[in-house]
């Protein structure tokens, strides 16, 4: 299915699934805008290539990691997702690591222009 043709919603469930979660590089040309603005906390990410090398330096830390979309919520162009992740391989060392975020996405097109996300951790004592 061409991504022009995706809802919102759709677009946003192919990042967590496909993008994120399998591992779908090919994705991030086919679903985020050359120029999409990521803004996280006092950080912004400006264009696609840069917002892939942030993707790929977490994965880096935090290998398979892998996410799940608890609640997810669309009003026309303007998705809303809450969502949790975690990372079984640093689990089984005993160092639990887990994310909890919201992210409100902007899609035109089939393509996400803005994001905006809000992540809070569970540092413990046994933070990486």
């Amino acid at each position: 299915m061409e991504q022009k043709n995706l809802s919102p919603e759709q677009v946003v469930r192919k990042v967590f699934d496909g993008q994120l979660n399998a591992s779908q590089k090919e994705l991030v040309e086919k679903l985020w805008l050359e120029d999409v603005k990521y803004h996280e906390g006092d950080l912004t990410v400006i264009g696609r290539d840069n917002l892939e090398s942030l993707i790929e330096e977490r994965r880096g830390v935090l290998e398979n990691l892998r996410y799940e979309i608890d609640d997810i919520f669309s009003s026309g162009e303007k998705v809303a997702v809450r969502w949790h992740g975690e990372s079984p391989v640093l689990q089984s060392s005993g160092k639990n690591r887990k994310y909890w975020g919201i992210s409100i996405m902007i899609i035109r097109d089939g393509k996400i222009v803005e994001n905006w996300e809000s992540v809070s951790q569970n540092p413990g004592k046994n933070f990486l």
